[in-house]
């Protein structure tokens, strides 16, 4: 019966079952068989590896924030798109949209309300609309402190520091920022858990040292140097024009005209 229900839902959904490598989506049994088998004959010598300079010590560190970061800041991000009112899943974006496996999501919650009246007896009917609104303030409360709480961890382990155990991108960079990025830039309303992450700044921009404030300063005053030059070259350009089409006058009115007209120039702009 299994088995049936297997290929009857394979015959309904065309793009069951899947296979996602990466970049790539395969999706029928045959597709995936010949995917597999290319993958087995394929050698790695050119794949990069973000964690090859990691030590022992490290790699275990990395480990357990790997756990930290899917249990937490998975947990806020779920939160952020699944959960709260004004960003509902099925009204703002049609999950049909999605890629496989994101367009067959079927929300737990869902699930419990279809069998909840089977599991617990029909009665009258209660209006429960100030007990959901209490626990949904008191939640919003529970998300802040812990979101907060957080991003303050987070931000301590990066420090000052662009990347996390050294000066190069390694992996666990990748799995904070792809959590991370999503909600300090949600696609919905609510704007509850950006508003958190933003005055934390290691996650969203690390801070500058004194050597980049200065290499800017330095970069602006250049930039306003050029930018007086280049109104004083312009300055000259337009006196020769307007000598060009004045009248013709002789040598010496002329020359001490144009060096009035350029000294002039040079002096209102610098």
């Amino acid at each position: 019966m299994c088995l049936i229900a297997v290929r009857l839902l394979h015959y309904a959904i065309e793009k069951l079952p899947f296979l996602t490598q990466d970049h790539a989506t395969v999706s029928s049994v045959p597709a995936i068989s010949f995917f597999v088998s290319l993958l087995a004959k394929s050698t790695s010598s050119g794949a990069w590896d973000f964690d090859a300079s990691l030590s022992v010590l490290h790699r275990t560190k990395r480990t357990a924030w790997y756990s930290q970061v899917e249990a937490n800041i998975g947990d806020s991000q779920t939160y952020s798109f699944y959960s709260l009112d004004d960003n509902n899943f099925g009204k703002l974006k049609n999950p049909t949209m999605l890629p496989i496996s994101q367009h067959h999501y079927v929300p737990a919650r869902t699930i419990r309300e279809i069998h909840r009246s089977r599991s617990f007896g029909k009665g009258p009917r209660k209006d429960d609309q100030a007990k959901t609104e209490y626990a949904l303030a008191f939640e919003q409360d529970n998300i802040k402190l812990s979101s907060a709480s957080l991003a303050t961890l987070n931000a301590k382990l990066l420090n000052v520091q662009k990347f996390f155990f050294g000066d190069r991108p390694m992996t666990l960079n990748v799995y904070i920022a792809s959590h991370v990025l999503l909600l300090l830039n949600p696609p919905f309303p609510d704007q509850l858990t950006r508003s958190i992450l933003m005055p934390i700044r290691p996650l969203r921009n690390p801070p500058k040292t004194m050597k980049s404030r200065m290499d800017e300063a330095d970069l602006r005053f250049r930039r306003w140097i050029w930018f007086k030059f280049a109104l004083a070259f312009g300055g000259v350009a337009c006196c020769v024009a307007q000598l060009c089409i004045k009248e013709p006058m002789d040598w010496q009115t002329r020359s001490v005209f144009n060096l009035d007209c350029i000294f002039s120039t040079l002096i209102n702009v610098l």
